[in-house]
């Protein structure tokens, strides 16, 4: 018999093999520690950044917010948030995002439903954020065309950190992998190409994919910098009479160097269940 996600959330907090991994994924016993942090992350620096090319403040809207540590972030950076998930828990659902209000003083509207079945007008954000989310999806072309309905005319829509299948017959093996769906039985991947297919369906145009390394956004919580000293002692590995100081140094400093490793490796590497992140405009 399955577990609820607070159930199954709960029970790994508790079990000393998967706190590393829950308090990575920034479950925490009190939610606003997790929102602190999070605040904090060089995740979330990207989502700003990224946002702010759109719009610097404005109406957000949060689908699947979880315990609320973006809608949080978010907030605190001036924007009215609406934050949106349909569990009530007391770590992973709305009572978690009340906490963080009552703690912190920080202030977002919480909705209570599915993404499938926005509960708000046609046109009412400027931004949608899904961190986590369109993998869950039952029906993942009508929550893409949900999102496009409430987003006003040039709105940006970003998801992040989705699983990504690149085989109709890895599913299984990446399901066999995750200790949530072990508990659960609700972890999900698509393919990559039905991910793109559903965004643009919508109605959504200029689709920006960004494949493992390519983004923070995929990899932390591992840092940029720390990505890039893996990479620079597995290059010297290659060259064994240049060492990682080298390459760190002065190899991965030359404009565009790193981010061309990482592009590369995106390329090659097709783990199943990997994160990509997906950012699209509505005309």
């Amino acid at each position: 018999m399955y577990l609820t996600y607070e159930e199954a959330t709960l029970k790994l907090l508790r079990d000393k093999r998967h706190q590393q991994l829950m308090f990575d994924c920034y479950l925490e016993l009190d939610p606003s520690k997790a929102a602190l942090r999070y605040k904090e992350s060089e995740e979330f620096a990207e989502v700003k950044r990224i946002l702010a090319r759109k719009s610097p403040i404005g109406v957000v809207l949060d689908i699947g917010a979880g315990n609320g540590i973006l809608s949080f972030a978010l907030a605190e950076q001036g924007y009215k948030v609406l934050a949106l998930e349909p569990g009530d828990g007391v770590i992973t659902g709305r009572k978690a995002m009340r906490t963080i209000q009552i703690t912190t003083g920080t202030k977002f509207e919480i909705l209570d439903g599915w993404a499938e079945a926005i509960p708000l007008k046609d046109a009412v954000a400027d931004i949608v954020v899904a961190r986590q989310v369109l993998h869950h999806a039952k029906d993942l072309k009508k929550m893409c065309a949900e999102v496009y309905r409430v987003l006003k005319p040039q709105g940006l829509f970003l998801a992040f950190r989705e699983h990504v299948l690149f085989k109709e017959n890895s599913l299984g093996l990446f399901l066999s992998n995750h200790p949530m769906h072990q508990l659960t039985g609700n972890e999900n991947a698509y393919m990559l190409r039905f991910y793109k297919e559903s965004i643009k369906v919508a109605g959504f145009s200029k689709l920006k994919v960004h494949a493992f390394w390519d983004s923070v956004l995929n990899y932390a919580p591992r840092r940029t910098f720390e990505v890039d000293t893996h990479f620079a002692k597995r290059l010297s590995e290659c060259i064994p009479f240049l060492t990682s100081g080298f390459f760190e140094s002065y190899v991965l400093k030359i404009p565009g160097v790193s981010n061309l490793i990482r592009r590369l490796l995106s390329i090659v590497q097709k783990t199943p269940g990997i994160l990509y992140t997906f950012e699209a405009t509505k005309p």
